[in-house]
């Protein structure tokens, strides 16, 4: 019994440590005061914010601990002379203080303490040069024929940069996903470039000879946010379940499938018709879910926004309060029709139908209808400040979680709805003030 709970408490310790594990760093900055830069490192692909963390500057010294990451790649971020700082990072040994050197050349960061950061460096200068020439270039430049060319350099200089300083097989993946990212974000700016349709140039993204499939499909490509979105432009344009059999049926690595899953589902809950087959659009999410082991949350999301149906009564469980941070019950309004405008004080449209939205309700003669405004805003003070300036009065609530968008599917403010008498959803995404239709509409409601 003893052994027992000693190995079971060294378990825990090991556990403990992997999970607490960080790396420290150590940098310095020779042009001048590193406080200037505002430095700031991340484990790369890392979502939380509460991953990131902020070097403490002295003089041309930085330095910092962060949390280690899984794959030994890293994001520094700062900024120099006007412009963002984003350099990447290879340490995988978080057993020792990583001792780096930064400096810039033609204003693009360069860290060259070891080949492999040699290498992410010489991509990094290529990749702002040729970005700037790219979008600083004249109208004209860039044509159609000499495009194709020059998107070719991205794939030409990861080989060529991955070859001449022998890097890591991590690195040269690292490299070879950075020029394909790089190359899509471009290609997919070219209809607008040449004011086109995207089925009208005369290239694809496969005519590049690279399997993306096989680059794609790896713990690393996980970490690029461009990944998801070029994956799931592959799959076919409906169906929940056409969709992900054909992404599992293509992709093998658990971290990508997962990654481009949940933006699958998410859509699918977000474009769902609510006011349709609610029960068949739950038995679909529930079937993928449970076959291909996602989030259950998402079924409390998709169940929220039923509340978004025509006839469904008011989202329960929406927490609003007056500009005296008073509690407000909307069920106190049973008995007329609500018409109600979600907005929020840095929403310059929303702001542009206030004052029509008071004209009427000065205008409306029919006493069954009464208005109220939703705010959506973060921050109290800036709400009130808005409606002062603006001049609002009468039912003005804030709902500060953002909890009753989402209940009700809202993709865009402003957002007009109206509720009968029951507290029911008589209409969503109802005319906006401005529209001349309004007020005949809402005089009508008896």
């Amino acid at each position: 019994m003893r052994t027992k709970l000693i190995l079971t408490a060294l378990l825990f310790a090991v556990l403990s440590f992997a999970k607490a594990q960080t790396l420290n760093v150590r940098g310095t900055f020779k042009a001048g005061q590193v406080q200037e830069l505002g430095l700031m490192l991340a484990p790369f692909g890392s979502a939380s914010s509460e991953a990131i963390t902020k070097m403490t500057p002295q003089d041309t010294i930085f330095t910092g601990s962060v949390l280690a990451s899984d794959n030994g790649f890293y994001t520094l971020y700062g900024a120099y002379n006007g412009g963002q700082l984003i350099m990447p990072l290879y340490l995988p040994d978080t057993t020792t203080t990583a001792c780096i050197e930064l400096s810039f050349k033609d204003n693009c960061p360069v860290i060259e303490f070891d080949k492999d950061n040699a290498a992410l460096s010489a991509f990094n200068l290529f990749s702002y040069v040729s970005g700037r020439a790219f979008w600083m270039a004249e109208k004209g430049v860039w044509t159609k024929d000499n495009i194709r060319p020059f998107l070719a350099t991205y794939f030409n200089a990861a080989d060529s940069i991955a070859q001449a300083y022998d890097c890591a097989p991590a690195v040269a993946e690292y490299l070879d996903l950075w020029a394909y990212t790089s190359v899509w974000k471009l290609y997919t700016s070219l209809p607008r470039m040449f004011n086109v349709k995207a089925s009208d140039l005369p290239f694809t993204m496969n005519d590049f000879s690279v399997d993306t499939q096989k680059l794609l499909n790896s713990p690393l490509a996980a970490n690029f946010p461009e990944t998801g979105y070029i994956i799931l432009n592959t799959l076919p344009k409906e169906g929940l379940s056409e969709r992900l059999t054909a992404l599992y049926g293509t992709y093998t690595d658990k971290s990508v499938c997962t990654k481009v899953a949940n933006i699958v589902v998410d859509g699918f809950i977000r474009k769902f018709d609510y006011s349709g087959d609610f029960e068949g659009g739950l038995a679909r999410l529930n079937e993928a879910i449970e076959k291909y082991g996602l989030n259950q949350e998402y079924v409390k999301e998709f169940t929220k926004r039923r509340a978004s149906a025509k006839g469904t009564p008011f989202p329960s469980g929406i927490t609003m309060v007056d500009a005296e941070g008073k509690t407000v019950d909307i069920s106190s309004f049973k008995g007329y029709y609500l018409y109600i405008d979600l907005w929020a004080s840095w929403c310059g449209p929303c702001c542009r139908e206030v004052p029509h939205l008071q004209a009427l309700e000065k205008e409306l003669q029919n006493p069954s209808v009464k208005f109220v405004s939703i705010s959506i805003d973060k921050d109290m003070k800036k709400w009130k400040a808005k409606m002062e300036a603006l001049g609002m009065h009468g039912n003005q609530f804030l709902n500060q979680d953002n909890s009753l968008a989402t209940a009700l599917n809202v993709r865009g403010i402003p957002f007009f709805m109206i509720y009968d008498k029951e507290g029911k959803l008589y209409m969503s995404n109802a005319p906006r003030p401005s529209h001349p239709q309004l007020k005949n509409l809402l005089e009508e409601l008896k």
